[in-house]
């Protein structure tokens, strides 16, 4: 049963703001259209089925306003921290979509998104609901709150602190939104500059040609196709993708 102390109210309102941190920023709940009263309740029903673990070893109580502010400040960093690391993969294969959109032309055609409250084009949103749909098939969600829980064993509640190694894991986090955004569009870049070439070849050869009005179509149904054949490599991708999720969070931890 939940201890109704002072030390238990402080632990819990410290693991309190950790969760909420990590909604807010993590994937899947941090979208806009999620009213905040939702996220609210599950960052409260998260932090009471933490709160047993988060006990042992029990941290010593904050004594003071200042240091109890210090440490509100470091669990929701710590919380944004993990949520944001969790929302990269995201991030990068919605950059890939955006990419191969320009690409195929679809630039102009962007539709407006209600999750993020912005314009994105049709291939990026068809990647993020694709990319959403195989992290639900694949339990990323168990993955993140498995990590979530394992913070709370390894890093209590007020005993947060960051040092340089926390430091290097967000830089290398951020270079891997590119690396991300590479892995998932490159072939389809490479197929749609291959055909801008091979249309320019065309366009020299054949200057009656009007290959404006001939390369629109062909560059849409050739992307259409690739994005059809390299389905099956992207359900590959975003299995090593929420495999290395999970060592990435454990390394943030390790570094703090």
């Amino acid at each position: 049963m939940w201890p109704i102390t002072l030390e238990g109210a402080e632990g819990f309102g410290l693991l309190l703001v950790r969760c909420l941190g990590f909604f807010v920023a993590g994937p899947l709940f941090a979208q806009r259209n999620i009213p905040a009263p939702v996220k609210i309740l599950l960052g409260a029903v998260t932090a009471l089925a933490l709160f047993p673990i988060a006990r042992a070893p029990a941290a010593p109580a904050i004594t003071g306003l200042a240091p109890f502010l210090f440490a509100v400040a470091g669990e929701a960093f710590l919380g944004i921290l993990l949520g944001f690391a969790a929302a990269l993969p995201f991030a990068g294969i919605r950059m890939a979509g955006e990419l191969v959109g320009v690409q195929m032309g679809f630039g102009i055609a962007s539709v407006f998104d209600p999750r993020q409250e912005q314009q994105i084009s049709v291939t990026a949103q068809f990647y993020d609901l694709l990319a959403v749909l195989l992290f639900l098939l694949l339990d990323g969600h168990h993955l993140l709150l498995r990590a979530l829980g394992t913070s709370v064993q390894a890093l209590p509640p007020g005993q947060a602190a960051f040092g340089g190694r926390a430091v290097q894991q967000i830089v290398a986090l951020g270079g891997s939104l590119f690396i991300i955004a590479l892995s998932v569009g490159g072939p389809l870049i490479a197929v749609l500059f291959l055909a801008d070439a091979a249309m320019g070849f065309v366009a020299r050869t054949v200057p009656q040609m009007n290959i404006f009005i001939v390369g629109i179509p062909v560059k849409i149904g050739l992307g259409l196709l690739a994005i059809a054949l390299t389905l099956p490599f992207f359900g590959r991708t975003m299995d090593r993708l929420i495999a290395g999720l999970g060592r990435d969070l454990m390394a943030i931890l390790a570094g703090i």
